[in-house]
């Protein structure tokens, strides 16, 4: 069982490292490519990967100012916010 889980974890580590890899390429193209930064940010936050999310999706807004990539980046911070604050609070206890 425990094998399986490793698997399965190794498995999406290797999607995930495919999924940027990819963006990064097309972004290597076109530097100015809005959508795959977004893309790129959600992709790295659905995998925790949350100061490099918040970069891509900064990235994304700066270069397209799209509300949903507003909304995207703000989401990020009130959930990283949240977790610092859960992170304080077990501290404290």
């Amino acid at each position: 069982m425990m094998f399986d889980l490793k698997s399965k974890s190794d498995h999406e580590l290797m999607q995930l490292a495919d999924t940027v890899d990819s963006y990064d390429k097309a972004l290597a193209i076109k530097l100015d490519y809005h959508e795959a930064w977004y893309n790129r940010g959600n992709a790295l936050a659905g995998f925790g990967i949350y100061t490099e999310a918040k970069k891509s999706l900064k990235k994304a807004f700066d270069i397209f100012p799209n509300p949903e990539y507003r909304k995207a980046t703000d989401r990020l911070d009130e959930f990283c916010d949240c977790i610092l604050s859960e992170k304080e609070f077990l501290y404290c206890i």
